[in-house]
């Protein structure tokens, strides 16, 4: 049966991501399969399976990728009350993702993401990751920083009129939180 073999490290590639998902985004940490992420969801594995075509074998996952899983739409309230973001890679640190939650009732949002270096390791004096909330009609954008959560770099800004964003992205930055030129990008996503 496929899909009972655990994730593997990443092995540096882009690892694709969901094309959309009507269910729940799910990031995979080392020792989760995907039969294992069914059991834990309540889902058929043929289903989560066939919910992730962006996964060629299902037995060749990897740490921190993010794949869809399938939900019943009558039970699940949390779908209803969130927005879920997929950050895709923009090439620079190819295995990175994230994901971004916004509560629709009180935008508030909350980043994940997973396989980020060091931010020095991309830019020098670089300290920390900033989430950038952007409004390409205008330029503008608002922005809030990420901490280190043991392997994940976290954020959350509460009560932002996300209504007026149309994107987000995640780079690093320096002890003054500038987004430098030239500076690294990456992770993006479209907020729709």
């Amino acid at each position: 049966m496929k899909g009972l073999k655990k994730a593997q490290k990443s092995n540096g590639g882009k690892m694709p991501v969901p094309q959309g998902c009507s269910g729940k985004l799910h990031i995979i940490t080392k020792e989760e399969s995907l039969f294992i992420i069914a059991k834990k969801y309540k889902v058929p594995l043929n289903r989560l399976i066939e919910m992730n075509g962006q996964i060629k074998d299902p037995d060749i996952i990897y740490e921190g990728q993010i794949i869809c899983v399938p939900t019943r739409e009558d039970k699940d309230k949390r779908r209803q009350e969130y927005t879920e973001v997929v950050l895709n890679s923009t090439g620079k640190v190819a295995n990175a993702s994230g994901v971004a939650f916004i509560r629709k009732t009180t935008n508030d949002l909350v980043v994940f993401t997973a396989n980020l270096p060091h931010p020095r390791e991309l830019f020098p004096n670089g300290e920390s990751y900033t989430a950038y909330l952007l409004d390409s009609a205008t330029g503008n954008y608002d922005k809030f920083n990420l901490k280190k959560v043991q392997d994940f770099w976290v954020g959350q800004v509460k009560d932002k009129p996300l209504r007026k964003y149309d994107g987000i992205i995640i780079a690093p930055n320096t002890v003054s939180g500038n987004l430098l030129p030239g500076e690294p990008v990456v992770l993006e996503g479209i907020i729709y």
